[in-house]
């Protein structure tokens, strides 16, 4: 019983080993690599001036175009709109820019049908965990938000075995090896697709009250920021239920283009522009927003 004791306790203190040195290696990797993701690419933005920054899911990321805001205001801008974001995801994305030195003139926000949403962020929030023990922001975040921090910060490797979908084996290899160069300076994707009329009905009912975004939103009432809280265009025929002025009326402040851009022409699908209807939305976000070029 002893010698198998002894054994046992030999492959566990073996197993940790590895699993430290594994977990020591991708947080290097992830640390010092150039950005595969906006999360990454933001980790490492520091001390930088951007006049316009926006943050939304990929109905940012597809319908917001900085290159046609700089030729028309002469401004910087940067889209930081990543697919599937979640409200908690736009809240650590923007702690991070406040916590980094990141000043702009002004952010938007993308609110929509994602306001009923307050789970623990999925995207930034597991993208962001090679930098539990190097980011007091990053940490903090985990351990307010996800019941899983104390197992992520204190078990070796763990957190990567368990979002191994954005930081296992398959994208640490790819940061560390696949040297291909991403534009996050821009983070526009434009879409070309023809429509497709897929059945997605916005919530019938929406929830009281979202404490993830109450914090957001008094965080930049504390800091003062300029903030623009605005939701995208939909397509003609989404069923709508009432929803955008339920949101309207709990963000009283929210800038509403959900029938800013009519035809279905303009869409790939009714939650996402095509280049085309991009362009106009961009403009309506420029008419609104930001200041005219200067010669």
């Amino acid at each position: 019983m002893k010698k198998f004791a002894t054994h046992l306790g030999m492959l566990l203190l073996t197993l940790l080993l590895i699993a430290t040195v594994f977990d020591l290696a991708f947080t290097q990797v992830y640390l010092n690599s150039r950005p595969r993701t906006k999360t990454q690419y933001l980790m490492q933005l520091k001390d930088k001036h951007i006049d316009y920054i926006f943050l939304g899911s990929s109905r940012s990321r597809d319908n917001i175009s900085p290159d046609l805001i700089k030729a028309e205001t002469g401004k910087t801008a940067l889209n930081l709109g990543i697919y599937a974001c979640r409200p908690d995801d736009l809240y650590l994305q923007l702690k991070l820019l406040l916590n980094n030195g990141v000043t702009f003139d002004k952010i938007f926000i993308q609110l929509d049908y994602t306001y009923s949403d307050s789970l623990p962020s999925n995207i930034v929030g597991s993208e962001a965990l090679p930098y539990i023990h190097t980011s007091a922001v990053v940490e903090k975040h985990v351990k307010e938000n996800n019941p899983k921090f104390y197992s992520y910060y204190y078990i070796p490797f763990y957190r990567y075995i368990d979002n191994s979908y954005s930081i296992g084996f398959r994208n640490t290899f790819l940061t560390l090896f696949v040297k291909k160069d991403f534009n996050f300076d821009n983070g526009y994707e434009a879409q070309q697709k023809p429509f497709s009329d897929f059945k997605f009905p916005l919530p019938e009912k929406i929830t009281a009250t979202n404490p993830v975004v109450e914090k957001m939103r008094q965080s930049c009432a504390q800091k003062k920021l300029n903030v623009v809280f605005f939701n995208a265009p939909y397509c003609d025929n989404l069923s709508d239920y009432d929803y955008t002025e339920q949101l309207k009326r709990k963000v009283p402040e929210l800038r509403d283009y959900s029938k800013a851009i009519k035809g279905n022409h303009y869409f790939t699908d009714c939650l996402h522009l095509n280049a085309e209807g991009s362009e106009m939305f961009t403009r309506l976000l420029i008419r609104d927003h930001m200041s005219a070029k200067t010669n």
